[in-house]
């Protein structure tokens, strides 16, 4: 099949075709995201949805196709199919991957589905774990970049930051290339700097790199072929020798097990001269930390428990897990405790965290977490003159407060409270 510049352009087709990414493989904002049920399947304070079915309901809009192309795991084939079943979604398709190859080659073999549809497919491909929520504003992003992609170029949506943040990769862009649609030239993507080169890169005029990514899906099948040919030949192979069954289409392993383990970005988008960034405006976040989750995902009206430390609330109640909000007066301490129920994990949010566990003990800071394993002694106290949030993960078969065994209290409490 020929791609590229070459092939034929007539009859394109405007419908874009969403290439929703989920193969994620729950590394980040541990231990509520697991393996089992990475990030993009959970349903974060109190939602009626997780972030993927967000994700695909972003996408019902007349701007793109009502049928996504999902790309995930085979491990998590029954989460994808269920999620999707319960939003109506049932016409998606579903490519499982045997074993992951990061996002290159998911993208890849999400462009050769689309092009099942039709040889000028137009797509999208989007990471499933994203927070996006103005589903317009994506939407007309997406129609003012189509043009763009229509003339040859790979789109990448650059955000317009709202102050330095080492969490996000950069792209530096030549004002002076702007297109009628508002697209520049990319000159560099930058590999999360740290806060005070974050700042020159803003004043600059740099974006944070969203890793969403608009183009015909022919276009990049040719700038693979031309970068990295081997991704490319592995994943026509793994595609071409797919099988289908059960809602899904299951890719061949022995083939795509050929593929390099690298993401779209290192492999094709900062290698290709096609290459252009559209600033768009809408709030975003990959929510990669708990710091973003705690910033950007509203918290359920839970009431606020007042105590002699500080206050909690309880933002999110589940059989499995218990997360709260806490927030520690400067100078004061929680008791020295222990529980027999379950163990716990702190993030700290804002402020610094003098933690004693089982004797030790440390300080952690904003980014910073530590694990409470079931059974062990420990404090948390706020010895500096700012108040300390954080944010507790409780796992494990009860949560409730007389799960508390008190060995030292600077309050004298004999009840719970």
């Amino acid at each position: 099949m020929p791609y590229g510049a070459d092939a034929p352009f007539e009859g394109i087709h405007l419908s874009i075709v969403p290439i929703i990414l989920a193969g994620g493989s729950g590394t980040r904002l541990w231990p509520l995201s697991r393996p089992a049920r990475p990030k993009q399947f959970l349903r974060f304070s109190g939602s009626e949805r997780s972030l993927f079915q967000n994700t695909a309901l972003r996408c019902q809009n007349s701007v793109f196709d009502a049928e996504p192309i999902v790309v995930g795991s085979d491990d998590h084939r029954i989460l994808i199919r269920d999620q999707l079943d319960e939003i109506g979604l049932l016409g998606a398709e579903v490519l499982l991957e045997p074993f992951a190859r990061n996002s290159c080659a998911a993208v890849a073999t999400g462009c050769l589905q689309a092009l099942k549809r039709d040889e000028n497919a137009v797509v999208l491909a989007m990471a499933a774990d994203h927070w996006i929520p103005d589903g317009q504003a994506f939407a007309d992003a997406a129609q003012q970049a189509l043009n763009s992609a229509l003339e040859g170029n790979l789109v990448c949506f650059g955000i317009q930051p709202d102050g330095p943040n080492p969490a996000y990769g950069y792209i530096e862009c030549n004002i002076q290339t702007a297109s009628p649609s508002g697209s520049r030239k990319v000159q560099r993507f930058i590999e999360k700097p740290d806060i005070g080169q974050a700042e020159r890169f803003i004043a600059q005029g740099a974006l944070w790199n969203s890793g969403n990514f608009l183009m015909m899906a022919r276009d990049f099948l040719a700038e693979l072929e031309r970068l990295q040919p081997e991704i490319s030949e592995a994943a026509q192979n793994a595609h071409a020798n797919r099988k289908s069954g059960l809602g899904f289409e299951r890719l061949d392993g022995a083939n795509l097990v050929r593929s390099p383990t690298i993401s779209v970005d290192h492999a094709v988008m900062e290698l290709s001269d096609k290459v252009v960034v559209l600033p768009v405006n809408y709030a975003w976040s990959d929510l990669g930390t708990w710091q973003s989750v705690a910033a950007h995902l509203p918290q359920n009206s839970a009431e606020l428990v007042l105590r002699p430390w500080g206050n909690f609330e309880c933002i999110e109640r589940e059989l499995s897990h218990n997360i709260k909000r806490l927030k520690v007066k400067p100078g004061e301490r929680l008791s020295l405790q222990e529980h027999r129920y379950r163990a716990e994990t702190w993030h700290v949010i804002e402020g610094t965290a003098r933690v004693t566990l089982d004797g030790k003990t440390l300080d952690i800071g904003p980014g910073e977490s530590v694990h409470i394993p079931q059974g062990a002694v420990h404090r948390l106290a706020n010895t500096t003159e700012e108040p300390l949030i954080i944010i507790e993960i409780q796992t494990g078969t009860y949560f409730g407060e007389d799960d508390i065994i008190r060995l030292d209290d600077a309050y004298q409490r004999e009840d719970q409270s």
